[in-house]
């Protein structure tokens, strides 16, 4: 393990900069918490003092009643200086911390959906949401520690050591010289500590995304019968977690037992200091009692700051990941200066196109297509061919690696992509839908949209015949990803949702290939409204779904091989489209 990471130390710098920025906006509130803290710790400071008065006085007999009752009025009179000061700062924190959290919620979660979609593609779901949800808690963690801990040590520990000064000078510089002693060994072993801690938030997050997946994918598990291998695998990752969780427990380990050592170095040195003082008459019973009193709140606030401080290096780990996503650059960002895409006819061009993944070989190579406005075009060919590529590079999922790809003239890296997706509805092969009502879902497309109106492209999509027959009808819930419904059943709201849109661009990726014959029959009248002054790409294997298209575009291997209608396409000799209708029909010849 790297134990020397420059980019985590510029990564906690980062992350205590966002959160300084997610606060600012209600410094009147933190200012009122953190005076209130400090002002009640400095109270609870000073009342040692009037205890000491207060047992010198007992001593002296009970003629100095009027003394010792005027002590005890002032250490009433402190009680409710603290209580108030407590009150402004607990009400100061509610009030900034609240507001702060949302905010990073808020900023998370814009932040996790402006990435890329290749980035999504390499994540896994679980931990993405875990680093989400550790953001906002290493926030508060770090928040209180300023607020109520380690900003009330570094008080508490500061007037207590001046308050000793007036006491016994030689006794405060004693203090002073342990307290640097236990913060260098203190800081010493969080510096030793903080690579473990960083490896146990990664670890953390893979394991939670691990156990996301397979939560995701319960219906392959339980089909396959694999519980116990599922088990094992998920031992192995725990075992992972166990093993990184031990080596930072034993480093805190360490760290408490150096922390015990020093603090009864401090109470044994103390005790037999004082008994010396005592034995000279230097020293009165309150006097003890002031100093056991200080010397007891040292240690315990001592002991706290090692604990503080682990709080804190701890969060800013567990902060990093979420950090570092918020700062990642976004290769698919909008141009400087981009503009609204206007479409005023849905023109498609791809000049020269060429893409590829990473290192593999080219998916598209130097593709020239245009599909004039109004017209629609089937793409058709075998798997891997590019066909999905398309579609993914005209909705700027991906960017083309080499020439352009355009609508009514205008270059789609230039324009917003809000915009460009604006103008396009896609009905993908596999829809997902939100664990929401079916309402919702279909509404999606169109979020002004009346009831009566979705209920219309329902009906279009042959979506309202099952929607009406469930228990709550439109209001019920489809389940995560819409796993309550049948894949058919989901691709007719997605179709539904398609409808509602009513963009001027319209993709459909094998939109019908989850629909039994009867569906499909209704389906395709419904797309033939919906395809009416639009210009339309399907891509299709089912090619009884693509014989009335304007023009058939045959791929393979990211190259036009083949175009034009289907009954000139089935009749080139030992064309690709003729073999793949032969294999579909029953026979090479149409």
């Amino acid at each position: 393990m790297d134990k020397s990471n420059p980019l985590k130390n510029v990564l906690t710098r980062q992350t205590l900069k966002i959160f300084w920025q997610h606060t600012k906006p209600y410094w009147p509130y933190a200012f009122l918490a953190v005076s209130g803290s400090w002002l009640a710790v400095a109270v609870e400071v000073y009342r040692p003092w009037l205890y000491r008065n207060l047992l010198n006085i007992f001593t002296q007999g009970p003629t100095y009643y009027r003394q010792a009752f005027i002590v005890v009025l002032g250490l009433l009179g402190l009680g409710v200086l603290r209580l108030l000061f407590r009150r402004c700062m607990e009400y100061g924190a509610i009030q900034y911390q609240s507001n702060a959290k949302r905010d990073l919620w808020l900023t998370s979660f814009k932040e996790l959906h402006r990435q890329d979609y290749a980035y999504f593609t390499n994540q896994f779901t679980g931990t993405l949401v875990k680093r989400a949800n550790r953001y906002d808690g290493a926030y508060e963690q770090i928040m209180d520690q300023i607020t109520f801990g380690l900003g009330q040590t570094v008080v508490r520990v500061a007037i207590t050591i001046v308050s000793i000064a007036f006491f016994r000078l030689d006794a405060a510089f004693g203090f002073l010289l342990w307290a640097l002693i236990y913060l260098v060994y203190v800081l010493h072993k969080l510096k030793t500590k903080r690579p473990y801690d960083l490896e146990k938030a990664d670890v953390d997050s893979k394991v939670s995304g691990w156990l996301a997946d397979t939560v995701s994918n319960f219906p392959t598990i339980k089909l396959f019968a694999s519980h116990k291998r599922e088990d094992e695998l998920f031992k192995q990752k725990v075992n992972w977690f166990r093993e990184t969780l031990l080596r930072q427990w034993r480093i805190s380990f360490k760290l408490d037992s150096g922390q015990a050592v020093l603090i009864i170095v401090l109470e044994a040195a103390v005790f037999f200091w004082a008994l010396q003082l005592w034995r000279q008459g230097n020293l009165t019973v309150g006097d003890m009692a002031l100093l056991q009193l200080y010397v007891t709140s040292l240690n315990n606030t001592l002991w706290d700051l090692g604990r503080q401080l682990k709080g804190i290096t701890q969060s800013l780990a567990d902060a990093n990941e979420m950090t570092e996503i918020i700062l990642q650059p976004k290769a698919m960002g909008d141009a400087p200066k981009a503009k609204a895409l206007k479409v005023s006819k849905g023109e498609i061009e791809f000049r020269n196109a060429n893409f590829t993944y990473g290192s593999e070989g080219n998916v598209l190579d130097n593709l020239t297509l245009t599909v004039p406005a109004g017209q629609k075009l089937a793409l058709v060919g075998p798997s891997g061919g590019g066909k999905t590529t398309i579609t993914k590079l005209l909705l700027r999922l991906y960017d083309v690696t080499g020439g352009s790809v355009l609508v009514d003239g205008q270059n789609i890296a230039k324009v917003t992509q809000d915009s460009l997706r604006q103008a396009v509805s896609f009905v993908p092969q596999e829809p997902i839908l939100f664990h929401r009502s079916l309402l919702e879902n279909i509404r999606y497309g169109n979020p002004q949209a009346t009831e009566a109106e979705v209920v219309e492209a329902a009906r279009l999509a042959h979506a309202h015949e099952f929607i009406t027959k469930t228990s709550e009808g439109y209001e019920t819930l489809v389940g995560e990803r819409g796993v309550k419904l049948s894949g058919g059943e989901r691709q007719r709201v997605a179709i539904a949702r398609a409808i509602l849109k009513n963009a001027p661009i319209l993709v459909l990726d094998e939109a019908t290939s989850s629909l039994d014959s009867e569906s499909e029959m209704l389906i395709q009248d419904a797309l033939k409204h919906l395809m009416k002054n639009k210009t339309v790409i399907v891509i299709a294997h089912r090619l009884s779904t693509i014989m009335q298209m304007d023009r058939i575009v045959v791929l393979e291997n990211g190259v036009i091989i083949e175009d034009g209608k289907h009954a000139e396409l089935i009749k080139v000799k030992q064309g690709v489209y003729q073999k793949l209708w032969g294999i579909q029909a029953g026979s090479f010849n149409a």
